[in-house]
């Protein structure tokens, strides 16, 4: 699998912001109400990122634990003497990255999408900013987009933790 690029993302975020204001237009013209923007989406949002950034954290963890218990054994080979490494951590098993990186690739790209919809849903409330509802409204849609980008960041984060160092110029590749 190829890692993220920002160039899908951005589409993604494009593609979701305007199909917001399209649908929100569309909303607006049959109902004569805007769109509805639940008070729990910013809620839902945070929980989601606060959880991607929790297992991002016990992941590079585990990641870091095992490339120092790899280092300290190079040191040893070498004939030096490093300090003793306890590894505390269970080394991430390669099935539990594999699912990581698929967790990644996808929370990256909804997330994106999500950004795009709900900033797309916010620039629609601009032009009808006379109540003290559709204020509210847009501060859930706003609230949601930025913490929906932070997911969007922790994902590609959590992806970059994940990848396998690039082989050696002159190493054969393995038969996978």
């Amino acid at each position: 699998m190829k890692p993220t690029r920002k160039r899908v993302l951005v589409y993604l975020a494009v593609l979701g912001l305007l199909c917001a204001i399209t649908l929100s237009r569309v909303f607006m013209a049959t109902s004569d109400t805007l769109m509805p923007v639940h008070s729990a989406a910013p809620i839902a949002a945070g929980f989601m990122s606060a959880a991607l950034l929790w297992w991002t954290l016990i992941v590079r963890r585990r990641l870091l634990h095992i490339a120092r218990a790899k280092h300290a054994e190079a040191m040893r080979a070498k004939g030096a003497v490093p300090t003793p490494f306890v590894m505390h951590e269970k080394p991430l098993e390669p099935l539990v990255a594999a699912r990581t990186v698929a967790l990644a690739f996808a929370a990256s790209r909804a997330g994106a999408y999500v950004c795009g919809w709900y900033a797309g849903v916010a620039i629609s409330f601009f032009g009808h900013l006379a109540g003290d509802d559709v204020r509210l409204r847009l501060v859930y849609a706003a609230a949601t987009a930025l913490l929906s980008l932070g997911i969007v960041i922790i994902a590609v984060w959590l992806e970059r933790s994940c990848q396998l160092p690039t082989p050696p110029a002159g190493a054969e590749a393995s038969p996978a």
